[in-house]
């Protein structure tokens, strides 16, 4: 049985983009993300004029400042040692992340 056809199928272009922005763009995503993928949201949401945050879309930097924003807006006070404290450890897991998700950088 023979998969269903896309409704909206994909087509693979070349565009030319400045070096730094590419590599913003793979600082956003990460390594185990489609370019493509990102590129197409971004894309889609230009043109619709979406402004709307998605989490689900929002790299781990954006996640951080969604959520400090957030204790921020419901009057939570949190210690900055603390929120640096945090800070840290997830950054941390995100560095274990990267290094045991790719094996060719593990020592």
């Amino acid at each position: 049985m023979s998969r269903k056809r896309s409704a909206d199928p994909t087509t693979p272009i070349k565009i030319t983009i400045p070096r730094s922005v590419l590599d913003a763009i793979h600082d956003e995503i990460g390594p185990s993300s489609s370019r493509s993928a990102w590129i197409s949201v971004a894309c889609r949401d230009k043109l619709l004029g979406s402004s709307d945050f998605k989490m689900a879309d929002a790299n781990l930097a954006q996640r951080w400042q969604a959520f400090r924003t957030t204790l921020h807006d419901e009057g939570v006070w949190v210690e900055p040692m603390m929120l640096n404290l945090v800070q840290e450890a997830v950054m941390r897991w995100r560095e274990e992340q990267l290094t045991s998700s790719n094996p060719s950088e593990e020592p």
